[in-house]
């Protein structure tokens, strides 16, 4: 199949910050022997699938995708942040849905989760294994907002080196040497509502080689982080950077490569995709 990835409303300066769940997509279905084209212009006719990315708050740009793709195209919505009402009320002119993240909102039969894992291009260029040049300290990753900026404060406050790296705001080889300089990466739900911290940055953070420490991680990443109480993050991460923690996150790598398979993991995303449009 052709996989045609329309950015539905996404201002410019946003783009960036969507690469860590586009990314790992784009290889996966490469690897599951399909075709790309990353940034489509225009919607394609079938048997192309036409897959609208939207943001939490793209109800409108995608509501109006029908209208520009006509009534025949095969169209399907991929929601990279836990969809929001907006999204709900349109989700019945697309003929399936993929999220990111798990949710309730959508029948079982026009919803599947696209789940991350390993994938070789996805492994970060420099994976450091000598503790003594993780230097970086902790890396709290994530997107612009209260919450992780006042969990990086919280944990300066508390004697821990931290730095907040949004999601977006640096090119991605900056952000792979950071937290593959890291000695824990800390990431959290961008807001108090999401029931899941984002699932592609916590695989990027596991992909370079970092131990993670993160509140309701989804469950398919679950065994290769240490799941933590907001609250309770400062003093947790204190006790892992006593613990070798390089150890810790090369071993969850090591054991993310041999058990998940971003192709693999695309199985029933893809078997919705094909039964919708086929």
């Amino acid at each position: 199949m052709l996989f045609n990835f329309v950015i539905a409303g996404t201002p410019t300066e946003r783009l960036a910050a969507l690469d860590d769940a586009l990314r790992p997509l784009f290889f996966g279905l490469r690897a599951a022997g399909h075709r790309v084209v990353a940034v489509g212009q225009r919607f394609e006719p079938r048997p192309a699938v036409n897959l609208v990315v939207a943001e939490r708050g793209g109800g409108g740009p995608a509501a109006r995708a029908r209208q520009e793709a006509g009534p025949d195209a095969c169209l399907g919505l991929l929601c990279v942040e836990e969809p929001g009402p907006d999204l709900q009320a349109v989700a019945d002119t697309f003929d399936f849905i993929w999220t990111c993240a798990p949710t309730s909102m959508f029948a079982a039969e026009r919803h599947s989760v696209v789940p991350f894992g390993f994938h070789p291009a996805l492994l970060g260029p420099k994976l450091e294994p000598d503790p003594a040049r993780r230097e970086a300290g902790i890396i709290v990753y994530g997107e612009e907002g209260p919450r992780p900026a006042s969990l990086t404060d919280r944990l300066t406050q508390a004697g821990l080196p931290a730095l907040f790296v949004r999601g977006g705001h640096f090119p991605d080889y900056i952000v792979c040497d950071l937290l593959s300089r890291a000695s824990l990466a800390v990431v959290v739900r961008h807001e108090s509502r999401d029931r899941a911290s984002p699932a592609m940055r916590i695989a990027k953070a596991i992909g370079n080689g970092a131990a993670v420490l993160s509140e309701s991680p989804p469950a398919e990443l679950a065994p290769y982080v240490e799941a933590c109480d907001y609250d309770a993050l400062p003093a947790r991460g204190a006790a892992l950077l006593r613990d070798n923690p390089v150890a810790r996150g090369l071993g969850a790598l090591d054991r993310f490569r041999r058990e998940t398979s971003m192709e693999a993991g695309l199985e029933p995303a893809l078997a919705l995709a094909a039964r919708a449009c086929g």
